[in-house]
């Protein structure tokens, strides 16, 4: 929840991100945080 907070709340060029790009950005940490810990499971 952390992150989610700061990059909520993060100002790009004076403005707030969009809630798509928050999504979007979300989704791609969740995905990439699935692929990391499946491959570490895979290998230990």
């Amino acid at each position: 929840m952390i992150l989610k907070s700061l990059v909520a709340n993060t100002e790009v060029e004076g403005g707030r991100i969009t809630q798509e790009f928050l999504d979007g950005f979300l989704l791609l940490m969740v995905i990439a945080g699935n692929e990391t810990t499946r491959n570490t499971i895979t290998v230990a």
